[in-house]
């Protein structure tokens, strides 16, 4: 169930000499299902994807384009009469392309849409077959193109892995259909140094087993080499996908297994080489199911890895962050989330070393499911907040089977069409479970929080300072007044008395001045 009273805040100013940092963790959505994803941009900022059905029965693109600091610069709607999901990436032209799905069942196809950095459509394209045809995003290519990966139900009864390249326009250049001998997918594409390509999946077979797939391509598509990965010949599940490409030239591998590990599901992180070599392997998890696991690299040349977790967590599923060194060796651990499931798909680092990830909550927010929007400090933490729990996850070091297999490449003709959009630019709303913010100059700092169970205001100084808060109405009327003084170093909680409503929060800390809308 819903927390009943939450604390709506939103960074509105900096005044004077002030300057520092927040966390937060925030709801946004609807009155229907939201669930987002978000990407750095090349202007220092950020983009937020987010699938919802708020607007109408169907499911439509909402983008949220961010600045440095989270603070939004535009935010539009993307749809038709069918359900659209798609992911993004930044394109070289400082504009973005959306890949992904549209459409449902039987008649689901594989979509494209370019747009440019304001969110403008510069072209939307279908591609697809005579069945159900499913993309996993799409990746700029060096020569100005894309590449698209998934998988089709179109040639048979079980699931090819396919690749779709077009060029800068959306114009197919080339489509391969890889077969094994049964239902396997293709979830994520890198381009290799030589031009060619990385791609990873599942390998399901036709039995209950599967083992993660890793296919090496040329500039065309065609197979150099396919390798799985997990406890061939077992009856075990080992599903996962291509992470990213590491420093060394190298790749991680992510997925969950039943093979290894201490409980029924355990993530599952392979570190390889840049021919698919194992380097190093790890187990992680608890006595209930932990899936979906991925990770990238930190700025210390370590991992950060990431997924869901019933093992661990306030109830339900819970995202889970494990801070681990260069070999996978846990340095923190930590989870997120409320008594319902709460998720993430990605994260990413951000400039002083903390993370940012967005995905789905269904234990805070306006509707059914809200995009779970966190941002923390270098160790994972939000403040205060109760939502973050410290975790102790076992980990293991499995020994991995790699078989080299091989794959039937066919060239199918695909069809395409162009796709009309429409465009508006309707409201979420944002609710902001946890702050967490600094105000500092030179001998004196000032963090606060508003907890969002109790609706106070806890103060921590670590130097002595002259503190007051104020609070105004909409129509600027002061409505609350409190001057604490000259306050020693210490933690301070007040009780915020006021009615159901919306608010302007001042704290002053010597001449420095922050102001926070309050929604009560």
């Amino acid at each position: 169930m819903k927390n009943s009273l939450i604390i709506t805040l939103m960074l509105l100013l900096w005044q004077v000499k002030a300057f520092g940092y927040a966390v937060f963790a925030k709801a946004i959505g609807g009155s229907g299902n939201e669930i987002g994803s978000i990407y750095p941009t090349p202007d220092g900022g950020w983009i937020m994807d987010i699938t919802t059905n708020s607007f109408s029965g169907n499911y439509d693109i909402y983008l949220i384009k961010m600045d440095g600091n989270f603070n939004i610069q535009w935010r539009k709607r993307y749809y038709t009469s069918q359900d659209e999901m798609v992911s993004i990436q930044p394109t070289s032209d400082g504009g973005y392309i959306l890949g992904g799905t549209i459409g449902s069942g039987s008649s689901a196809d594989i979509l494209l849409v370019k747009i440019d950095a304001n969110g403008n459509i510069q072209w939307a394209k279908r591609y697809g077959w005579s069945n159900r045809d499913l993309a996993w995003g799409a990746r700029q290519t060096s020569d100005g193109g894309y590449i698209i990966p998934g998988f089709t139900n179109s040639f048979g009864n079980y699931r090819d892995p396919f690749l779709l390249k077009v060029d800068a326009n959306g114009n197919v250049q080339w489509v391969k259909r890889y077969y094994i001998t049964g239902n396997d997918w293709f979830n994520n594409v890198i381009q290799t140094p030589d031009g060619g390509y990385i791609v990873g999946g599942t390998y399901a077979g036709e039995t209950w087993s599967s083992e993660i797939l890793l296919v090496k391509t040329d500039a065309n598509g065609n197979v150099q080499w396919a390798k799985l990965y997990g406890n061939y010949g077992s009856l075990g599940r080992d599903e996962g996908s291509l992470g990213i490409r590491t420093s060394d030239g190298g790749y991680i591998l992510g997925g969950f297994t039943d093979s290894f590990g201490a409980g029924t599901y355990d993530w599952l992180i392979i570190k390889v080489s840049s021919t698919g070599a194992v380097q190093w392997a790890k187990t992680y998890g608890g006595s209930n199911w932990d899936l979906n696991p991925g990770a990238i690299q930190t700025s210390d040349g370590g991992f950060a890895i990431f997924g869901g977790t019933q093992s661990f967590g306030s109830g339900g599923s819970d995202f889970m962050i494990i801070k681990t060194d260069a070999y996978g060796n846990p340095q923190w651990a930590k989870t997120y989330g409320g008594t319902s499931n709460d998720g993430s798909y990605g994260i990413y680092q951000t400039s002083d070393g903390g993370f940012v990830f967005a995905g789905e909550t269904n234990s805070f927010g306006a509707g059914g499911m809200d995009v779970f929007f966190v941002r923390t400090d270098a160790n994972g933490n939000i403040g205060s907040c109760p939502i973050v729990q410290n975790v102790s996850p076992s980990v293991t070091s499995p020994s991995i089977n790699v078989t080299n297999i091989s794959v039937s490449t066919y060239s199918p003709t695909i069809s395409v069409s162009n796709v009309s959009l429409s465009v508006s630019s309707p409201s979420l709303t944002e609710n902001t479970i946890c702050y967490f913010s600094s105000i500092s100059e030179q001998n004196t700092t000032c963090s606060y929080y508003i907890n969002y169970k109790d609706n106070k205001l806890h103060i921590k100084l670590l130097k002595p300072n002259h503190v007051e808060f104020k609070v105004y109405s909409t129509d600027g009327k002061l409505v609350y007044n409190k001057t604490l003084g000259l306050l020693q170093a210490g933690e301070y909680d007040y009780k915020l008395k006021l009615r159901k409503g919306v608010y302007f929060l001042r704290i002053r800390l010597g001449d420095q001045i922050q102001t926070l809308k309050v929604a009560l």
